[in-house]
């Protein structure tokens, strides 16, 4: 029970389609922009905040329209509810819902009631392998958006007129000794640099515990919506991306990612940059190199060239109990966050985030970066407040798994 609940989380249940037709889109409103006015007329800032809460057996997902980011208590009465494991993003003003039931991506605007109002709909029924959620898709463009159909190419649609525009092909990469092909999940593996989405690939197995010890990144010109390149890049399991102020990219392994050199007695996981004058990508660092010899996962930008990372601290668990189930482990408070400064190559823990289960989403809204902190076994969610000199606060508390929270103008 513990293992499948950690692979739902960490796998994001990467669900087979199906053979419907399409649907073509719909529209049951004309457009209006989602922002909402005060007494004087001036637009107010929403924010959208989203959380799964999940067994093996079921799936809920919550999302709430907040009027400010302040510490309160979420009113579950007023949030909406949807159901499975449905996701949320937020586009050029509007709030996009995805249903991984229907296959489909529903548009909303918010009225002054801070209802969700729904604007139209995409169907994706037609492509078998889309996985329709957000971590299946990019918005690259105010018209343009790529959803990944399993590792065969990108569905192109349009968010504005809310229908597919076309296909095309990502590289053919051949599995590897029992290995799978993978995409990086592209809610927070892709990155847009000079026109350019950088898509990272990889191999695994069926568990996301071992890997290949290299992976590849997809280069993609978005204004011809083709690959123009595929970088080699010496890390494995590349599932995550980030990009600096200056430009440079990095990419690192998912939580999942630590199973293998601590358990499987593999190789010490690394951080691949692809620096911002190059188009090749290197070893920026390992993680064991610079947090005392602990594994590490979830490289992100954080402020002036510094990086927020995952930290697994085995001293908390026994590597050799044969009884002990290594992805209950992995889901447990054994990890906290560190902060990493390539300038001193030096690394320590972030001391207002407390000890988690290791899968943080990070959010930058307002020169604020919220960190989205799950318990064990994704039970329940703080988010907390990181500010530039590290200082925290701790805003609310959401159920479940909470993965987005946006503002909305």
């Amino acid at each position: 029970m513990k293992k499948c609940i950690w692979l739902l989380a960490v796998c994001a249940l990467f669900a087979s389609g199906c053979d419907e037709d399409p649907a073509p889109a719909r529209s049951s409103r004309p457009s209006s922009q989602s922002g909402t006015a005060d007494a004087s007329g001036s637009e107010r800032t929403k924010y959208i905040a989203s959380s799964v809460v999940f067994d093996a057996d079921s799936e809920q997902t919550y999302v709430s329209v907040l009027d400010s980011l302040d510490s309160q208590e979420i009113d579950y009465a007023s949030a909406r509810e949807f159901a499975g494991w449905s996701d949320v993003w937020i586009h050029e003003g509007a709030v996009y819902v995805s249903s991984r039931e229907e296959h489909t991506v529903t548009k909303f605007s918010i009225d002054d009631d801070n209802t969700l109002i729904e604007e139209a709909q995409i169907s994706f029924a037609k492509y078998g392998e889309v996985d329709v959620a957000f971590w299946s898709n990019t918005f690259v463009a105010p018209d343009k958006a790529y959803m990944i159909e399993g590792t065969r190419g990108y569905v192109i649609w349009d968010p504005q007129t809310m229908e597919i525009t076309g296909t095309f092909d990502l590289p053919k990469l051949p599995e590897r000794e029992g290995l799978l092909v993978r995409a990086g999940t592209l809610d927070r593996a892709n990155v847009i640099r000079d026109g350019k989405l950088y898509q990272p690939m990889y191999w695994s197995d069926e568990d996301y515990a071992r890997f290949a010890p290299d992976s590849r990144v997809a280069v993609i010109d978005i204004a011809t919506d083709r690959v123009i390149d595929t970088i080699d890049a010496p890390c494995a399991g590349l599932d995550i991306g980030s990009a600096d102020d200056e430009g440079n990219l990095y990419f690192s392994t998912w939580t999942s990612g630590v199973f293998q050199p601590l358990w499987d007695k593999g190789s010490p996981n690394c951080v691949a940059t692809i620096p911002a004058s190059a188009e090749s990508a290197r070893v920026a660092f390992k993680f064991a190199d610079v947090t005392e010899g602990r594994e590490g996962s979830a490289v992100r930008n954080f402020r002036d060239g510094k990086l927020l990372f995952s930290v697994f601290h085995q001293e908390r668990v026994d590597l050799t109990d044969a009884d002990a189930d290594p992805f209950e482990l992995l889901g447990e408070r054994n990890w906290r966050t560190w902060l990493y400064d390539p300038e001193t190559s030096s690394a320590s823990a972030v001391e207002g985030l407390d000890w988690n289960s290791g899968a943080t989403y990070v959010f930058d809204i307002d020169d604020v970066h919220y960190v989205m902190v799950p318990s064990t076994n994704y039970e329940a969610t703080r988010v907390v407040a990181l500010e530039d000199d590290l200082t925290t606060s701790t805003r609310f508390e959401m159920r479940g798994w909470a993965t987005r929270l946006f503002a909305v103008e």
